[in-house]
C-alpha cells in the first residue's frame, strides 16, 4: 500500500524556521518554488498580493536547514515563468539562484491557452497574448506561423493520451478526462458514489475514448487544447531552460 507523508505547514508561513525543518525532514524529494520576478514590481504583476522577500527568505531557510541537517533532499527547484514583463530579468536569474543556494533553476514557458480551455472569451484570450506572452521566441510555449499570428498544428493523430493514462480527480471526487476540464463539462463519475475501477472502465469513459479515436477534432475540449499545437505538450515541452547548480543533482 502506498503511504503518503503528510506535511502541514499552515497556518504559519514557510518562511518560519520550524516549518523549513519540517519540510527538509518530511522525506519530500523535490520542492518547486515559483518565483516569477526578481523585483517586487515584476513578481506581484503575476503573483497578485505576493511578497517577494517572504519567498526569498523561505528559500534561504530551507537551503540552510538542508546544510545543517546534511540532507540532499528536498531538491530545491527555483521555477521562473517567462513573460513579457519579466523576461528582461532572466540574465540576472542565475546569480540570484546561486546566492539562494538552490539546486536547480528552471525557466518555464507560459501557456496562455489554459486560461480559457472552452474558448468562451476570444477577446480576453487576445489580450492575454498581448500582455503576457514574451517577445523572445525561445521563451514562447508555442511555435507560430503567419508572422506570429497563428500557432502551428501538430501532425500527430490523436494529439494526446490523457484519456488512457491521465485521469483527473477534483476535490469533490469528480473524475474528468484531463486537468483542462476545470468546469467539469465531461465528468465520468464521482468517487463518492462509485469506485475508480468502475468509472475508469465505465460507459462514459469508453464512449469518449471511442469518439476521441474516431475524430477528436469534434470534441470542443480537445480541438482547442494546447496539445494540438507544436510546443503545447505539458509533459516535455514546458521548460525552455534548466540549469543544475548542485553537482549532486545533475
Amino acid at each position: 500500500m502506498l503511504k503518503i507523508k503528510e506535511l502541514r505547514l499552515y497556518p504559519a508561513p514557510i518562511a518560519e524556521e520550524e516549518n523549513a525543518k519540517k519540510l527538509v525532514q518530511s522525506g519530500i524529494d523535490t520542492v518547486i518554488v515559483a518565483l516569477d520576478g526578481i523585483t517586487q514590481k515584476t513578481y506581484e504583476r503575476y503573483r497578485r498580493s505576493g511578497d517577494l522577500e517572504t519567498v526569498l527568505e523561505g528559500i534561504r531557510k530551507i537551503a540552510a536547514k538542508k546544510r545543517a541537517l546534511h540532507s540532499q533532499i528536498p531538491l530545491i527547484n527555483l521555477r521562473f515563468m517567462a513573460m513579457k514583463h519579466n523576461e528582461h530579468e532572466i540574465p540576472e536569474l542565475k546569480k540570484l539562484a546561486q546566492s539562494l543556494e538552490v539546486d536547480v533553476l528552471s525557466i518555464k514557458t507560459l501557456n496562455p491557452h489554459a486560461s480559457d480551455t472552452y474558448f468562451e472569451n476570444r477577446a480576453a484570450k487576445k489580450e492575454i497574448y498581448n500582455v503576457f506572452v514574451p517577445k523572445s521566441a525561445h521563451f514562447q510555449r508555442f511555435k507560430y506561423v503567419d508572422n506570429g499570428k497563428n500557432r502551428t498544428y501538430l501532425r500527430r493523430d490523436p494529439p494526446c493520451k490523457n484519456l488512457w493514462n491521465a485521469p483527473t480527480i477534483h476535490w469533490d471526487g469528480s473524475v474528468c478526462p484531463c486537468t483542462y476540464d476545470y468546469n467539469e463539462m465531461h465528468t465520468f463519475g464521482n468517487l463518492n458514489k462509485n469506485s475508480f475501477k468502475n468509472i475508469w472502465f465505465g460507459v462514459p469513459y469508453r464512449k469518449m475514448r471511442r469518439q476521441f479515436r474516431s475524430d477528436w477534432s469534434k470534441i470542443e475540449l480537445c480541438c482547442n487544447c494546447s496539445y494540438t499545437y507544436e510546443g503545447g505538450s505539458c509533459i516535455d515541452e514546458t521548460i525552455a531552460d534548466i540549469v543544475f547548480l548542485n553537482k549532486n543533482h545533475e
